[in-house]
Order: structure tokens, then sequence, then C-alpha cells
């Protein structure tokens, strides 16, 4: 897996995302461009699974370098789990806004 699939955002009653073993993903941005690059990132697919997507986990993506900014739109979101992730440096400002009870990180 390289880019998350475009028809993830059909998904909109998806509670809990597991997202494990990717090593050639970089992104979780929509179309896998980086954040910034060709078109501005409108939030998708996050945008979609927002009112429902309770869990997320990352795990084993060695490559992956950011989360997108449009993760601020997961407000049902309770549970982030990232480990074995050592690119990603931070988290996006925009996730502050959320309520996230637990976020969980082992690089």
């Amino acid at each position: 897996l390289v880019n998350l699939p475009k028809g993830i955002c059909y998904l909109t009653a998806l509670e809990s995302l597991h997202i494990v073993d990717c090593e050639g993903l970089e992104s979780l941005s929509n179309a896998g461009k980086r954040e910034g690059e060709g078109e501005q990132n409108d939030g998708l697919p996050w945008r979609c699974l927002g009112h429902n997507l309770r869990q997320l986990n990352l795990y084993g993506l060695p490559k992956l370098f950011n989360l997108p900014k449009g993760m601020r739109y997961l407000t049902a979101l309770k549970s982030l789990n990232v480990s074995r992730c050592p690119a990603l440096e931070s988290l996006p400002e925009s996730m502050r806004k959320l309520n996230l009870p637990r976020i969980t990180y082992y690089g």
C-alpha cells in the first residue's frame, strides 16, 4: 500500500481503522500527495470518516512522515495509537483541537 484508496471515503460508518506494516506508505493525505504539493489538501478522506471513526491505529509505517491537517475532522476519535513510525516527527497542530482522551506513541 502506497496511498490510501480513494474508496475509503465511502466507509462512512467505519469505527476503527488499522493501517499496519505498509512499508511504502509515506502520507495519509488524499491521493498520496504531500501536504502543500499540487492540489490543496481538502481533508479527504478524513472529512468523510470524521463522525464515526473512534479508533485509529498506525503500526509499522517506516516512511510515514506526517499526519495530514485533515485529521482535524476526526471529531469522534477517542484513541490514536502510533507505533514503529520512525519518520513521523509530530502531530499536526490542527489535532490539538480534538478532545483525544488516549494517544499512544512508540517511535
